[in-house]
């Protein structure tokens, strides 16, 4: 909903859990490769089904002719969950709630890259 508030993306796709974003992203490398494939995944890290660190493990496998950048949103102070997450080269990390500035700032730093 912020997203759409700001403005700030032609299209968002959205997903419930990390089963659906995989399964969005293997149809971004078959016959409909660059329909629907996105740019930047704002990842949640407690989702249900499969959560965030399952779906990057996933993720990494995948061949897709154009990667995505990923920003992590969490609320999880967990150190030994925020020590995981840099293994898998996310852009960033953003703090749930999500703000207007700190979403700004993301993708002023995932439009420089």
């Amino acid at each position: 909903m912020l997203l759409h508030h700001l403005q700030v993306a032609e299209q968002v796709l959205s997903v419930v859990n990390g089963q659906q974003a995989l399964a969005l992203l293997h149809a971004c490398t078959g016959a409909d490769a660059g329909r629907d494939c996105p740019d930047l995944i704002l990842l949640d890290i407690n989702m249900p089904v499969m959560n965030g660190l399952e779906f990057l493990e996933e993720f990494q496998g995948l061949s897709l002719t154009s990667t995505p950048r990923v920003v992590i949103c969490t609320s999880s102070q967990e150190p030994y969950e925020l020590s995981e997450i840099s293994g898998y080269g996310v852009m960033g990390i953003l703090t749930k709630p999500l703000k207007p500035d700190n979403l700004h700032a993301m993708l002023a730093l995932w439009q420089q890259q």
